[in-house]
């Protein structure tokens, strides 16, 4: 939703509101310099957020019905939204997997989520949804609690490692 046209430029604008560079959660600037013009580090003093970039990470995606869907998010908007954030000194996640039905299970998932694993790249954002327990009337409520087995499972530090991740 915030990359859509009619979202994006207000959510900007409230975010630069919020975060204008040189800002911090006190008032007081940082080290004099903006946070544009120090994109790769983390910024304790402003609390400046990272924002999510839905462009699909090249063969990440999965089946063509997912790359599909993927590529459907990825038309939204994502592409400007990016260019616009980048602008204002905002830094973004290079790559979106994790766009599937939100059906199939546990089997499904699992098979899924290995492979975006073993597509993914440093500071990739694996987008889920998962819940410890279904609340009532959650139409994919079964599937929430089919993502948290799996992620939750002994498995996934061994996928992990062996795609060279770590969560951060």
């Amino acid at each position: 939703m915030h990359q859509l046209p009619q979202l994006r430029s207000v959510l900007l604008a409230e975010l630069e509101r919020r975060y204008a560079p040189g800002r911090s959660k006190t008032g007081r600037s940082y080290a004099g310099r903006s946070y544009a013009e120090s994109p790769d580090i983390e910024n304790p003093y402003t609390g400046r957020p990272w924002l999510r970039y839905t462009a699909m990470r090249r063969g990440g995606a999965g089946p063509l019905a997912l790359v599909f869907k993927a590529g459907v998010i990825e038309l939204l908007g994502a592409h400007r939204f990016a260019r616009m954030a980048r602008r204002l000194g905002y830094r973004l996640n290079p790559g979106f997997l994790g766009v599937y039905g939100f059906q199939g299970g546990e089997p499904a998932y699992r098979t899924l989520l290995r492979h975006w694993l073993k597509h993914a790249h440093d500071a990739d954002l694996l987008m889920c949804h998962p819940a410890a327990r279904a609340c009532e009337g959650d139409g994919l409520g079964a599937q929430r609690t089919a993502e948290f087995r799996v992620l939750a499972s002994d498995e996934m530090p061994g996928w992990l490692a062996a795609a060279g991740l770590e969560l951060r």
